[in-house]
This record gives C-alpha cells, sequence and structure tokens, in this order.
C-alpha cells in the first residue's frame, strides 16, 4: 500500500492549494487502516474508494461537532467520537468518514491544528478519512472554525432496506454497493445561504448543496446513491428547520437517490448578516457507486469537438458569493434586502442552482457527449480552461449566453473586479458546457430537460496557447490559461 499512497500523494494531493494538500497530508496515511480502501484511476489522478465484501450493506450518517465546546481542537475531535456513537447506536461498525471544515480565514495554524485534531481521534478509532473539504466562510464563523462530517458504516447485508431512515433524530441511508468500488465526495453551500436568511425562505438551499456535490460525481461515471447533509442553524423556526428535511426527501427521490438532511442548533458558532439574524449553513457528502469499466474507458475532449453552453433560469450557482455579499452592502447598504433596489437584486441572487446530474448522466451514458463541466467553484478558469489545458486544448468562444442584468450591474459597479475577474469567478449567464461531435442530438437531450443550449466554439490543439479565450459581453476578449493563479 505504501507505494500506491505515495502515488496517490504525489498526483492527488500535490494538486491541491496548499492548506487543502496540508490537510490531505495529515489525512492520506489513515488510507492505509482498512484493507476495504484502494486508490484507483491511476494516471489522471488519485480516487480513494472502499471496496465492501457482499455480505455487507453500508450506512451513510452526518452531523457537527459538539458546538458547546469552545475549544476548536476539542469541537473538531468530538466530530468523529459523535459520529461513532451515532453509527453504534443502530448497530454498524464504522468504518470511514469524510470531513467538511468551515473556517473564518484567519490563520492556516487553525486549519493544522483542526486537522491534527481530527486524525488523533481518526487513530483512536482505527477509521479511514476518506475524503475532505474546506472553505473560508469568513466572519461567518464565530469560534474559528467548525467541523462537520459524514460517516459511512458497516451492516449486516440482511438488515435494514435501502433508503433512509430516522432513528433518535438521527438521519440514515442504507447503501448496498453490489460489489461496485464505493467513492465520497464532500463539499458546502459557502456563504450563499446569506441571500436565503434575507429572503426569509431557504428552500432553495438544497438544490445548491446538491449541484455543488453531484455535479461533481458524475464526471467519474459515478451514479449517486446517497447524499447526507448537515443544516447548521441558529434562530431559524423549526417549521423552517423541518421544511429542509421534507424537501430533502422529496428533491431525492425526484432524482433517483435517497437526500437527507441532518439540523444541528449551533447557537453562538454562526453569524448571519447581522448578530441578531437567523443563519444556516449547509455541507455534506454525496455517497456514489462507480462504474470502473467506464471510468477506464471515460471520454475526453478532442480536437474537433464543438463546445456547448447551457443555462437554465437566470441564477449565480454557489461561486464567488462573498465578493457578490459586499457589493450589495457597498451598494444598498448593510440592509439592503430591505430596499426596493436591493428585492429586485434579491430575486436573481436567492435563486437555486440547476442541479445538472441527470442531463449530465444520461448525456455521458449515451456516449453523445466528451466532457461536461459546470460553472460552480471556478467558473471560466477553473472549471473550463484549466480541464482543457489538462487535455492541451484551446477554444475561442463567441456569443455566449448573456448574463442577467444584475449582473452585469455588480460586474461594473464593483471597486475592484474587473470583467475579465468576473468571469474567473461567476457563471455571468452560462451554466455549464458540455463537448460534443453530436451538436444537433445533444441540444434535442438539453432542450427536453427544459434548458436552453447553443454552440459557442470548437476545440483545437493548443500551439501558441492552451485554455479558453472568450468575448465578454461587453465585446471584450478575455484569456484564461487554466492556471491556477487566475481563478
Amino acid at each position: 500500500m505504501y507505494d500506491v499512497l505515495q502515488w496517490y500523494l504525489n498526483t492527488e494531493v500535490n494538486r491541491k492549494d496548499p492548506e487543502s494538500r496540508m490537510l490531505a497530508e495529515i489525512f492520506a496515511p489513515t488510507l492505509t487502516y482498512s484493507s476495504y480502501v484502494d486508490i484507483i484511476k491511476p494516471g489522471r489522478g488519485g480516487i480513494a474508494v472502499l471496496r465492501i465484501p457482499e455480505q455487507y450493506n453500508l450506512v451513510v450518517h452526518s452531523t457537527t461537532g459538539d458546538p458547546h465546546l469552545e475549544s476548536v481542537e476539542q469541537h473538531a475531535a468530538s466530530l468523529v467520537e459523535r459520529l461513532v456513537r451515532h453509527a453504534e447506536l443502530i448497530g454498524a461498525k464504522p468504518l470511514a468518514l469524510s470531513n467538511v471544515i468551515d473556517w473564518d480565514g484567519s490563520s492556516s495554524d487553525i486549519l493544522h491544528g483542526v486537522g491534527l485534531a481530527l486524525r488523533r481521534e481518526v487513530d483512536k478509532f482505527g477509521l479511514v478519512m476518506l475524503s475532505g473539504e474546506r472553505a473560508n466562510l469568513g466572519d461567518r464563523i464565530m469560534k474559528q472554525a467548525n467541523v462537520s462530517g459524514t460517516m459511512v458504516s458497516l451492516v449486516e447485508a440482511k438488515r435494514f432496506t435501502a433508503g433512509a431512515f430516522e432513528i433518535n433524530d438521527i438521519w440514515y441511508i442504507l447503501v448496498k454497493p453490489g460489489g461496485k468500488a464505493v467513492y465520497l465526495n464532500s463539499d458546502g453551500i459557502g456563504t450563499k445561504t446569506e441571500f436565503y436568511e434575507r429572503l426569509g425562505n431557504f428552500k432553495g438551499a438544497c438544490l445548491d448543496s446538491l449541484a455543488m456535490k453531484v455535479d461533481d460525481s458524475v464526471k467519474l461515471a459515478a451514479e449517486v446513491k446517497a447524499v447526507s447533509d448537515v443544516a447548521e442553524y441558529r434562530g431559524i423556526g423549526m417549521t423552517s428547520v423541518d421544511s429542509l428535511s421534507n424537501d430533502a426527501l422529496s428533491i431525492g427521490r425526484s432524482l433517483g437517490f435517497s437526500y437527507t438532511v441532518q439540523p444541528e442548533e449551533v447557537g453562538q458558532r454562526l453569524r448571519g448578516y447581522n448578530d441578531m439574524a437567523p443563519v444556516l449553513n449547509m455541507s455534506g457528502s454525496a455517497v456514489s457507486l462507480i462504474d470502473e469499466a467506464r471510468l477506464q474507458h471515460l471520454p475526453t475532449p478532442q480536437t474537433g469537438d464543438y463546445l456547448m453552453a447551457i443555462r437554465g433560469k437566470p441564477n449565480p450557482r454557489s461561486n464567488g458569493i462573498t465578493s457578490k455579499r459586499k457589493l450589495m452592502i457597498q451598494l444598498f447598504g448593510h440592509e439592503w434586502h430591505k430596499t426596493t433596489e436591493g428585492r429586485y437584486f434579491l430575486e436573481y441572487l436567492a435563486e437555486p442552482s440547476i442541479v445538472f446530474y441527470p442531463l449530465f448522466k444520461k448525456l455521458l451514458e449515451q456516449g453523445l457527449v466528451s466532457a461536461v463541466f459546470h460553472m460552480s467553484g471556478g467558473a471560466y478558469n477553473g472549471k473550463l480552461a484549466r480541464p482543457l489545458a489538462e487535455h492541451n486544448l484551446y477554444v475561442s468562444i463567441d456569443d455566449l449566453f448573456p448574463p442577467d442584468p444584475r449582473e452585469i450591474q455588480l460586474a461594473e459597479s464593483s471597486f475592484s473586479t474587473t470583467i475579465d475577474k468576473a468571469y474567473a469567478q461567476w457563471p455571468m449567464g452560462n451554466d455549464s458546457f458540455v463537448t460534443t461531435y453530436e451538436p444537433e442530438q445533444v441540444q434535442e437531450i438539453i432542450k427536453s430537460a427544459g434548458l436552453e443550449s447553443k454552440t459557442v466554439g470548437r476545440l483545437e490543439e493548443a500551439t501558441i496557447r492552451k485554455g479558453v479565450e472568450l468575448r465578454a459581453y461587453d465585446g471584450s476578449r478575455i484569456y484564461f490559461s487554466g492556471r491556477a493563479e487566475e481563478g
């Protein structure tokens, strides 16, 4: 396992930003703690998965660290103990977990301390830290960091039935691996929940959280079986909290998997847009089964493929939200959502993300696209230019869908955001892209999903430069190489 682990560190961990790399290096040795762990997809970055014997199924559940603990290290350590206790409550054997660390951005030393505290507890119980995510939520985090996580545990195959169930106010999901590799990926909404707080309606949060996870899962020939989220909250009525859980169950059924939201009242660990405002934070993990035959023969974008842009109802997705929050205050004051102009913007800003998982899954399984890209978490540089550059490709993009007028006004009103920076962090009217050699057939399928699409470019082999050059809404040309410093 050592050689495989070293390969994983070299190919996967070293591709991350320094803070994520630091945490990955803390947790990577735990991958050796179980014979059920494997690392697959050599040559294009490592994927840590679980291979579960046929006599077992998995139970998935999520929670937070103890919100009453002031010490951030003790809070982090308590997450593991709580997850283990909740698994043992139903007679399950804890196996592996993922983590989401939301911090205030003040010092990487905080992240290091949280990582070490988690690692000590993981070592104590002999568990695997299968994946992780960290997000800088700034002053919304009041106690330096909030830590949540998702656990997968073994149960005998004859116990429970597939799907979601609740015991002692804890939501669990039974997953039947059926011999397939099990994959976890974690993410959250970040600071977009402030818009729902100002709106007074949290219904869109579930879709945002799903889009951040399952729209990534599908790229790995993965079929999502469970999504387990944590809703950390303060000052929100139980009607709204129960509504989140009910919405999750309903949305999951419509998409073909189980989706649960575990509510956790966290008191003064979170801050809303002011000290008295209700506040919500959502994150969690998707659990998927990977089709390894498809994974080993995933299509890749090729010279000559057409690049197609896709859009639905105008929405900001969940990236670049912190800058939008600051801009709204600069434009309309701290209580901007109470102004006529602010409410007009809020209708757009609080529009939930489109979940592309079912569309992407259909297009990939039918072999009609060579790649899919969604504009959350990096936009045109990180989510489009970077993967194309990795394949030594270049595309000149014209005639993109125009941004919503409110997106344009935010870009042009910013004191620090130039047009190129806007496209580096915001969708700017285009929710996702696909590459294909069958644009007419793909367009019909996209239309049947209730979305719009059009061809905006054709891939070329990179010669002078790699990545993406696009024509912005104002006619200017913007180039993204896909390098991290441009994002």
